[in-house]
């Protein structure tokens, strides 16, 4: 699964890359969409997560 960590590490390529205003604006908005696809209940994946 990818990390926030990573996920702000290819944001900050693609900005380099491709041009844009850098930044992330909402920290934590983003931790939630990417950690969402980690929630689990026991060992399956919540539907909801899905």
């Amino acid at each position: 699964m990818i990390s926030v960590v990573e996920v702000i590490s290819v944001h900050k390529i693609l900005i380099d890359k491709y041009g844009r205003m850098p930044g992330i604006r909402d920290k934590n908005l983003l931790e939630s969409a990417v950690l969402r696809s980690q929630q689990t209940f026991g060992e399956y994946l919540s539907q909801k997560a899905l």
